[in-house]
């Protein structure tokens, strides 16, 4: 079925009725035709257009091929023309008489040789035929021209300009032979794509399906826009998601970067069963390598080339896989604007087991938005030209991507001598708010309403939310890892159509191939399908390969006795069951990768009739006919409204509401010793940053403790009498004339103290004089009092430094 949205319109939305409907039993003689209208009632057939005589056009698909000829024509044309002009000019500029010529004359003359009058004559005939050739081709473009100007009458200017884009679009379509065992399921296709962002409740099969080969999967994505491409040809006119300007070149965007990284990954697939100490490992290593450092070179000095991506605001990038030993991630190089290099590593999912690379990587910030935890999952490097051009660091990532692990990539970028992590204004501000609510005793209202403001503030902010997506489900990683890249190239809409339509695409390829009628095959079950395969392994002595068959056969058989174990309890649980046929997948692919390729199609029966006696093909259709309801709401929704982006003052704002939820529910009726040790717990954790060297983006949380301060100081002292009062602040004047007359005699100290010794003992001063033996009243309300006084004349000291400066 093509799936084609209206021109000028989102889909209608399925009603909340179908949905429920979707348990039925697609019959096996459905056809394919109704393939995702049957399998979720009405759901997917509002997208569909009738294909009727007025919508298939290939008539004027034939027209715009001949334009497209006659433009390359016109173009070839002007060229020839423009050097025959510059041909004539120079020859003419030959005959001209120049006081070099006229000597040679005279020269000639006088030995009587008529070589230059020959010459003359040359040039004279030359001249006159590149006229006569000059004059045809002349006539050649007028006469092309006229066809041309013929044929865009014959269509609407915006049909043609539409339908020319596609055909250059898929103008070269890769040729692509790929070896089975680089192949994936089409369940894993279809889990690992379209239900990648499904919660784990909902989709209780999903890590039997996690991980896919990536040379495959970025076929599968190639394919699916290219055929949305071809099908937008059938009206002749751009669908909804493709009609400005801005959402066309992101769709061109898209498509090439997917061709990028298909080029890539077949590259990558070379490597993935050969030796790391072979020559043909290191060979195609290098070969990799230098396809990156050329597009780097490329960027550098403005090469025109199609893997480099013009974006929007006028900087350029292009994109490469990477990541590790089980993990897949992307890279991106971009070159700004003003010619800056920065390096983007893409990442959702698993990260380094050392915290401080994590830090460094991807900040401290997170929050939690509709049951999905989010934080900095685009991590942007600034990289000097010379450490992009390094072939051995280029090489280190291309390898690691094989076999490292993940401290080994995120050691490869630290290492660099002149690399740094971009952070934004507003994360810098979050950052401050993000270490109050952490380190203060604050309340689970007061954290909820954080979350939600670092929500608000990241995704109002354009230059900090693209940088934060949610975390990846387990083992979604070739595909989550390609969404912030795609958000980076085209507008939102555009990237909803095209996944809508991939999606589709594999919904149908699923009902086909396990909801339709069964396949053509040698078997009748696994049971069969284990058989044949045994039979012949043995007889032709492939000892490996009749072991894997073997393990696969132990895994069935641990599997149907979980299944039968899971019957039995009361609460039934997946999670055992799961790793079971996590298992037996793995093992089947092991068989398919290694095994003799004259057996492969009977191992593809096997797979599919595994897959039937589990039964996982109905509730994931289900589950993919959801998305697409999900999908469908998004493009009928009004724009969003564009958000103001959090301000400096809203931020150290909800930083003052923070520090000051600390203690709020300090009961009031405690004695004043009591109440005030929440207080007293609470200054060491305000105290802590101030010993750190100073930086600039701590002055919000500067301002916002000093006007703090007063307010919990104003609290204790409304708790105390007025003679208790009376007492801390003659202690705190005393406290202040033996601290100055300390810090002068520490000034006058012979030789000069270092900066380091001199905290030192202003420290120790003031323990000791903490620790003192009171004779007020209420001493623990003074340490109280005091600390948050100091707090305040320390910030005040930083102020007046950095006015000083």
């Amino acid at each position: 079925m093509t799936l084609i949205l209206p021109e000028n319109q989102p889909p209608t939305s399925p009603t909340s009725s179908s949905l429920r409907q979707n348990s039925v039993v697609v019959p096996a003689d459905t056809p394919k035709s109704t393939v995702t209208s049957q399998i979720g009632a009405d759901k997917i057939s509002s997208l569909t257009t009738p294909e009727t005589p007025d919508n298939l056009t290939p008539r004027k698909v034939k027209i715009i091929k001949k334009e497209l000829k006659l433009e390359a024509t016109i173009a070839s044309l002007k060229d020839e023309i423009l050097t025959l002009k510059q041909e004539m000019t120079k020859l003419k500029k030959e005959q001209e008489p120049t006081m070099g010529k006229r000597l040679k004359g005279l020269v000639a003359w006088t030995l009587r040789r008529t070589e230059t009058e020959s010459s003359d004559k040359m040039i004279k005939l030359s001249i006159k035929s590149k006229e006569m050739l000059l004059a045809i081709k002349e006539s050649e473009l007028t006469k092309t021209s006229e066809k041309l100007a013929k044929l865009q009458k014959k269509l609407g200017f915006d049909e043609a300009e539409w339908v020319k884009f596609a055909l250059k679009l898929l103008k070269d379509k890769p040729k692509i032979t790929m070896d089975h065992k680089h192949k994936n399921m089409l369940l894993e296709k279809l889990v690992n794509i379209g239900l990648k962002g499904t919660l784990e409740n909902d989709l209780t099969f999903h890590r039997a399906y996690e991980g896919v080969k990536p040379y495959d999967f970025a076929l599968t994505k190639v394919d699916a826009l290219r055929n949305l491409i071809k099908k937008s040809l059938v009206s002749g006119k751009p669908l909804f998601g493709m009609k400005t300007e801005e959402e066309r070149r992101g769709l061109q965007r898209l498509l090439q970067n997917r061709l990028n990284l298909l080029e890539f990954q077949k590259l990558h697939s070379e490597l993935e069963f050969l030796p790391t100490t072979s020559y043909e490992y290191i060979k195609k290593v290098s070969e990799i390598s230098s396809k990156i450092i050329t597009e780097i070179n490329n960027l550098e000095k403005n090469i025109k080339s199609e893997k480099i991506l013009l974006l929007e605001d006028g900087s350029k990038f292009f994109a490469f896989p990477g990541g590790w030993k089980g993990h897949y991630i992307t890279y991106g190089i971009k070159k700004n604007v003003d010619g800056t290099f920065e390096f983007l590593v893409f990442n959702r999912g698993e990260r380094s087991s050392n915290v401080h690379y994590n830090v460094f990587f991807h900040g401290s910030i997170s929050y939690s938005d509709k049951d999905k935890f989010f934080s900095k999952t685009t991590t942007v490097l600034k990289l000097p030209l010379s450490d992009l051009m390094n072939k051995q660091f280029i090489s280190s990532i291309t390898e690691f991507f094989h076999y490292g692990s993940s401290n080994d990539v995120y050691e490869c970028f630290i290492n660099l001598p002149e690399v740094d992590t971009v952070w934004t204004d507003t994360e810098y501000m979050i950052h401050q708010l993000n270490y109050v609510t952490h380190s203060l005793n604050v309340s689970l209202s007061q954290k909820k309403r954080v979350n939600e403001f670092i929500r608000d503030a990241i995704k109002s902010d354009p230059k900090t939310n693209p940088q934060y997506s949610s975390l990846q489900q387990f083992g979604t990683c070739g595909d989550s890892n390609l969404t912030p890249i795609d958000k980076l190239l085209a507008p939102e809409m555009t990237n909803l159509v095209v996944f809508q339509h991939t999606l589709a695409s594999l919904v149908d390829d699923v009902r086909e191939n396990y909801l339709g009628p069964k396949p053509k095959m040698k078997t009748d079950s696994y049971n069969e399908a284990f058989t044949l395969i045994e039979n012949y392994l043995q007889k032709k002595k492939f000892d490996n390969s009749l072991a894997l068959l073997n393990t696969l056969k132990e895994n069935i058989e641990k599997r149907n006795q979980e299944v039968e174990k899971q019957q039995k309890l009361a609460t039934p649980s997946r999670t055992d069951l799961e790793i079971c046929e996590k298992n037996c997948l793995k093992a089947l692919d092991l068989l398919n990768q290694l095994a003799p390729e004259s057996i492969t199609p009977i191992i593809q029966e096997l797979s599919y009739h595994i897959i039937k006696s589990w039964g996982h093909e109905k509730p994931i259709q289900i589950l993919a006919t959801k998305k697409l309801e999900q999908v469908q709401k998004k493009l009928e929704a009004p724009a969003p409204t564009k958000k103001t982006p959090v301000s400096t003052e809203a931020i150290q704002k909800m930083i003052e509401e923070t520090i000051l939820n600390d203690c709020s529910e300090v009961d009031e009726n405690l004695p004043i010793d009591q109440y005030v040790k929440p207080f007293i717990a609470k200054l060491e954790k305000l105290d802590t940053p101030l010993k750190l060297e100073h930086s600039p983006e701590r002055d919000i949380t500067n301002n916002a403790m000093m006007n703090t301060c007063p307010i919990d100081i104003d609290r204790i002292r409304k708790k105390l009498t007025s003679k208790q009062n009376q007492e801390i602040d003659l202690l705190l004047a005393e406290y202040q004339q033996k601290y100055e007359l300390f810090k002068e005699s520490l000034e006058k100290e012979i030789p000069k103290l270092d900066q380091e010794t001199h905290t030192q003992k202003i420290q120790k001063f003031n323990e000791d004089f903490v620790q003192q033996d009171y004779t007020i009243e209420q001493p623990m309300a003074f340490i109280a009092i005091w600390g948050f006084t100091k707090i305040m004349s320390k910030i005040a000291f930083i102020k007046k430094g950095l006015d000083h400066k």
